[in-house]
């Protein structure tokens, strides 16, 4: 970048956006890369398609019922014996073994089947740039949470209080401008509607608004908060616990509240956060969405996010950084069968195809809670679960094509459109000097069924990926075909967890145990919500109760 050398460090994040608007150079980037790039014309409009999939590993759990089968397997020596086997490297295992080691507990394994660790956390990591593979931010947590505000003071991400407030790290806070939301033809700053809105809608948002502002504060007959993070402390006052029993659609219904805009808006969000569509979200989770996180800080606004290149696979990395020589990957678990003194457990080295057994007196399972029946005998199947499946493309494209007609954001959709739209995976870096922007576009595939959209994505082709995701960002920017370099593409068959209709405060979720057969269960289908403070928080609780028995 032209122009004075600005030393980063000694100024905020902040500072450093005034000061390149004092220079021309804030919303003013994108007359000065269309300077700079004036007469720049692709040699090829070949794109490079790379897919990252998953799936022949993940049905390696599916197919563990013959293994599992007698003599569906040879017998082989016990190589490895441990205390503690941890099943599972997302955030709730790594948050169970983050905890073990701080107590000085050393006598621990985690087993992963992928390459890397950190589950809906995961990361993508090229020349280009870095990209989340699943969650991309945290939300400014709440301020009742002593727990995770721990863990964000050891990690540099929250660096202080004043009044009585916690400050976050300059460098982490989402930069402005976050978001964009393209309308009828027009660009907006943030996500909510407001460009051509009549009056009706315009009073219809305003009203959900503030129903869902008065929530954030709200307490049930119990005390508690009527939406928590994490949920199990939400109230369990019957008057709020019966929205779980109707969908967030017919919420806003019964409210009148039927514009084009709102509807739009809470569909988007449900999507967003849940992989499924708000006629199939339980109304209970949709407010959830909106009012459980209600944390204040002294240096940014309420509704603020931490964010990285990698998403949230920089809180992954922080927990896995003391307990690295703990993990084992490409270790795919076949069966847990419990014995005499504890627990045996086959497991498949990917990397060299070889089985072995590992010995256990204590396992703690923190894949999805739906994988446990293939490898654990008698284990419990949540029968009324749904995981709807996505698709996520990492796309390196020409930072000009994307700032052609409005500054970048962090965060860019399009109103009415059923995909997520795509994040900028450079937002967060101070200088703003490469051609090339790496961008990660989301889509939740939640019309039909679950097992409906599966089948349809097993056949689909690098050359389907890339004319699907062309044509969604056709729509954003139609000339980006011939400013694409590359697509790496992941479709998780099993996103997320949904709470759909009835499932949150069911019989049918309570009837989950949290233990069976000595086996402790952590991850955030135990809460139903697929939320980064959820699989914390169930792993840190899974520790408190498997500190108690060593």
């Amino acid at each position: 970048m032209s122009g004075p050398i600005i030393h980063t460090k000694k100024i905020n994040r902040r500072q450093f956006v005034n000061r390149l608007a004092l220079s021309g150079a804030g919303v003013g980037l994108l007359s000065y890369s269309a300077i700079r790039l004036t007469g720049w014309q692709p040699a090829t409009n070949t794109i490079r398609v790379t897919s990252h999939n998953l799936d022949q590993k993940a049905h390696l759990i599916r197919k563990a019922s013959a293994v599992n089968s007698p003599g569906g397997s040879p017998e082989v020596a016990i190589e490895e014996k441990v205390d503690v086997a941890i099943i599972g490297a997302g955030i709730s295992g790594l948050t169970v073994g983050y905890h073990l080691k701080k107590s000085g507990y050393e006598n621990f394994k985690i087993f992963e089947m992928n390459t890397s660790a950190g589950g809906n956390s995961d990361y993508f990591s090229s020349a280009d740039g870095k990209g989340s593979w699943g969650a991309h931010y945290l939300p400014i947590i709440r301020n009742d949470d002593p727990i995770l505000k721990k863990f964000l003071i050891d990690q540099g991400i929250i660096v202080g209080e004043k009044d009585n407030l916690p400050i976050y790290n300059e460098e982490y806070l989402c930069l402005d401008p976050h978001e964009r939301l393209l309308v009828r033809g027009h660009w907006q700053d943030s996500l909510i509607p407001d460009y051509g809105l009549d009056s009706e809608s315009a009073r219809q948002i305003s009203e959900f608004h503030k129903l869902t502002s008065e929530f954030k504060n709200k307490k049930g007959r119990d005390g508690k908060s009527v939406f928590s993070i994490p949920v199990d402390d939400s109230s369990q006052d019957p008057e709020f616990l019966k929205l779980d029993q109707m969908s967030f659609k017919e919420f806003l219904d019964q409210k009148k509240w039927n514009s084009e805009a709102i509807q739009w808006y809470a569909n988007y969000a449900c999507q967003d956060d849940f992989g499924t569509s708000f006629e199939n979200t339980s109304a209970w989770a949709g407010l959830h969405y909106f009012s459980a996180r209600n944390g204040k800080a002294a240096n940014t606004e309420e509704q603020s996010v931490v964010t990285w290149p990698e998403g949230n696979g920089f809180l992954s990395e922080a927990l896995q950084k003391s307990i690295k020589d703990k993990i084992q990957l490409n270790s795919s678990v076949q069966n847990i069968e419990k014995t005499a003194i504890g627990f045996k457990i086959r497991i498949q080295d990917l990397s060299i195809g070889s089985m072995k057994i590992v010995e256990a007196r204590k396992v703690i399972y923190c894949l999805p809670r739906f994988t446990a029946s293939y490898v654990i005998n008698n284990a419990t199947k949540p029968e009324a679960a749904q995981y709807y499946p996505w698709l996520i493309a990492h796309v390196a494209v020409k930072r000009n094509c994307l700032e052609k007609n409005h500054h970048l954001s962090w965060d860019t959709v399009k109103f009415l459109e059923k995909d997520l739209g795509y994040i900028n995976n450079h937002h967060q870096y101070l200088t703003q000097d490469k051609d090339d922007v790496l961008i990660t576009f989301y889509y939740a595939f939640t019309e039909g069924t679950a097992k409906e959209n599966r089948t349809k994505l097993s056949t689909w082709t690098e050359a389907t990926v890339k004319d699907f995701v062309v044509q969604h960002l056709k729509k954003y920017h139609p000339d980006i075909e011939s400013n694409m370099a590359s697509i790496d593409y992941r479709i998780l068959g099993h996103g997320m967890i949904s709470p759909s209709i009835d499932f949150l405060w069911s019989k049918r979720k309570q009837q989950l145990p949290r233990e069976q057969n000595g086996i402790l269960f952590a991850h955030s289908d135990m809460s139903g919500i697929s939320i980064f403070e959820e699989a914390f928080h169930q792993g840190y609780k899974t520790f408190l109760k498997l500190k108690e028995s060593l």
